[in-house]
């Protein structure tokens, strides 16, 4: 049997906590600087070999009965203790309190581990923080903070680096991971728009943590700033700590946070890249699956509804809506056998459908349309009350049916839709004569005043006349202009394909509003279009790379276009081509944001 040192401060320790901070022979509480151990029986018995073996022959213990050993120790305390001195308790008092000490044995001896593993733990992080403490580097220091915490959880502090795209239950899932950054998002579908992604982290500061965004804050939030470096302050979500960075074309990373919806997280510098790294993959695969969907829908030129899976086609009035509706219910599939009695009535809205054989369509619905107001006429109904937005929805399944069912004799995409509308239906139902369509496909995107024209798509345009590169350097331009508080990152070659496009239009004209261009330009007035010209081109040697904001984009776009409408000017093929070349990159940052825009709705 183990002997004990008495005086073990574990022993003692374990042996009160054990005893439930009570004396073993009153049961009354007991105070730890109060207690001592005593022995039940006594340790007079060391110094009598004999009497101690008959004593243990009596008792029924084990021949190697250690008087200081767990088996014969309790608390008690100080006043007991010498009260009962070396005075032995009698016979079935001894076998009594020995048999309840023999029970809580095993409960001692690992508390005693215990409290010595506590020890070594408390010297270990004692050291780790003074090894933390050393590291004057604040990088360097949460650095190894990481590498603490995943060596004290006993876990790889890293993810396994993955991208893939997943199928399950008809959902398409986008993974990304990196070693710090996780993200996962359900991509949009045919016939459910929305995305929604969740990001995982595994900074020692957010371990662990979790956060979902939502389509509207995945689309105006996280993707703004795509593909620059985050310490030039383009990505929105990333905000300065300091108000002063505000000021600094250079973030500090280090001393700034992440501010995505009601969410607000530090991370490393290196953390904050693999963010940016898993978002730009995350938004690549997003554009690619928009196109899919609107190259299939053909949907591209139709603004969408915030009723799900519905797109916008032209404006007309109450009273013409009302007077189609009748048109339909009139023309029910069972009330007739004409070419027009392809209707299933409704009251609310027009649903496009034939039941039996027909010259024009096969059997089964072929479009819904619906009518909404605009909600800027609803507030300011001094504009025009009476209009209504046409929507059409896309309701077939094409998970079961496949592609091949979207033609004009079957299911009808956007263009079909508004085609027949516009051109069958609406001059049928109405009369050709009395109305006058009109057209609201997304060059003609609805505002306050009805009249704002804009495309969603650029960069397949041919730009093959002069009237051609106007019209895109205008789209442009009033796209940067609404988007004044955005910041992109442009390039030195970028930079100066503008300012070589203005002299190349200044070159090629007779006049020019020199005033305005100076202004936009932020040139000192010159007297000359030659002046002007070489002021340009000097601006454009001495460009480097910049961080601007869209008001930035905005004068230099303005300028380009007053420049483009200089009087006689006369633009050869290649001059016509070397612009467009040279506006590439607006292009390509103004159709990404317009789709986002498009998309970023809180649906119904």
């Amino acid at each position: 049997m183990k002997k004990v040192n008495v005086n073990d401060e574990f022993v003692r320790r374990a042996i009160w906590e054990i005893n439930n901070h009570r004396c073993f022979y009153t049961g009354n509480p007991l105070e730890y600087s109060d207690m001592e151990l005593d022995h039940i029986i006594p340790s007079k018995y060391r110094n009598m070999p004999d009497e101690l073996k008959k004593l243990i022959y009596e008792c029924g213990l084990e021949e190697d009965f250690e008087i200081d050993s767990l088996y014969n120790l309790v608390p008690t305390t100080k006043f007991n203790n010498r009260r009962k001195s070396d005075k032995d308790l009698q016979l079935h008092a001894k076998l009594c309190s020995l048999s309840l000490v023999r029970e809580k044995v095993p409960q001692v001896i690992k508390r005693i581990e215990q409290l010595k593993n506590r020890r070594n733990c408390d010297e270990h992080l004692a050291m780790l923080k003074t090894l933390v403490d050393e590291q004057e580097e604040k990088t360097e220091r949460e650095k190894l903070l990481n590498e603490i915490l995943g060596f004290i959880s006993n876990e790889n502090s890293n993810f396994d680096e993955l991208e893939e795209i997943l199928n399950k239950d008809k959902e398409q899932i986008f993974r990304k991971y990196t070693k710090r950054i996780g993200l996962e998002a359900i991509m949009p579908k045919y016939n459910d728009l929305e995305t929604t992604c969740v990001l995982f982290f595994r900074s020692v500061k957010v371990s662990k943590s979790i956060l979902i965004l939502s389509n509207k804050i995945i689309l105006s939030k996280l993707f703004i700033g795509l593909f620059t470096d985050p310490k030039y302050g383009c990505r929105e979500f990333i905000e300065a700590q300091e108000t002063n960075q505000h000021n600094q074309e250079i973030l500090d990373l280090d001393n700034t946070i992440i501010h995505i919806g009601n969410s607000k997280l530090k991370l490393l510098k290196n953390d904050i890249y693999e963010l940016c790294e898993a978002i730009d993959a995350f938004a690549i695969k997003y554009i690619e699956c928009i196109e899919d969907i609107e190259n299939l829908l053909k949907t591209n030129e139709f603004p969408l509804s915030k009723r799900k899976n519905n797109y916008k086609l032209i404006t007309i009035t109450y009273s013409e809506w009302r007077q189609l509706v009748e048109f339909a219910f009139k023309h029910d599939i069972d009330k007739g056998r004409s070419q027009w009695h392809i209707f299933d009535k409704n009251a609310n809205y027009i649903k496009v459908y034939t039941k039996r054989k027909n010259p024009n369509y096969n059997c089964g619905y072929h479009a819904f349309f619906h009518a909404e107001y605009n909600e800027d006429i609803v507030l300011y109904p001094d504009m025009t009350s009476k209009e209504l937005i046409v929507t059409w929805e896309f309701v077939e399944d094409l998970d079961s049916r496949g592609t091949n069912c979207i033609n004009e004799r079957e299911n009808w995409n956007a263009e079909i839709a508004y085609n027949w509308f516009v051109n069958e239906f609406k001059p049928k139902a109405l009369g050709n004569e009395r109305f006058t369509i009109r057209k609201n496909k997304i060059r003609e995107t609805i505002t306050k005043n009805n009249r704002f024209k804009t495309k969603f798509n650029l960069k397949n345009e041919k730009i093959i006349t002069f009237h051609d590169l106007v019209e895109m350097v205008s789209q442009l331009q009033m796209h940067y202009h609404i988007h004044p508080h955005n910041k992109y990152r442009v390039y030195k070659v970028d930079m100066e394909g503008i300012y070589n496009s203005i002299a190349i239009c200044l070159k090629n004209s007779m006049n020019a509003d020199l005033f305005y261009i100076c202004s936009k330009m932020h040139l000192h007035q010159c007297k000359t279009v030659a002046e002007l010209s070489e002021s340009i081109l000097e601006l454009a040697a001495n460009i480097e790379d910049t961080t601007i904001n869209g008001f930035g984009i905005d004068f230099l776009l303005r300028g380009l276009l007053a420049s483009l409408e200089s009087e006689k000017i006369n633009l050869s093929f290649e001059d016509i081509k070397s612009i467009r070349n040279s506006i590439n990159y607006f292009v390509e940052v103004h159709d990404r944001e317009v789709i986002f825009d498009k998309y970023a709705i809180e649906f119904e």
